[in-house]
């Protein structure tokens, strides 16, 4: 099976403030499995929007930082 991805995007949120909320959905997915059978894993890729940066730029930092996280150890954050 692979993954699937999906954006979450965050206005007007903090490092702290999206580390956070990661950390519920995280916890939400951990504590609700879907089924004995399946062992579902959660790796989250953050990039901040800087002023000037393009869509496409911020959604590539976040998708590299995901990727990062996958090669490491998952049910962790990357930013």
């Amino acid at each position: 099976y692979a993954g699937d991805e999906f954006v979450l995007v965050l206005f007007q949120s903090s490092e702290e403030d999206t580390r956070n909320r990661i950390e519920q959905v995280r916890k939400y997915i951990r504590e609700n499995p879907f089924s004995e059978n399946i062992d579902v894993k959660f790796s989250a890729g953050v990039a901040c929007y800087t002023h000037g940066i393009s869509l496409d730029r911020l959604v590539t930092l976040a998708d590299n930082n995901m990727y990062s996280e996958k090669r490491g150890n998952k049910n962790l954050s990357c930013m």
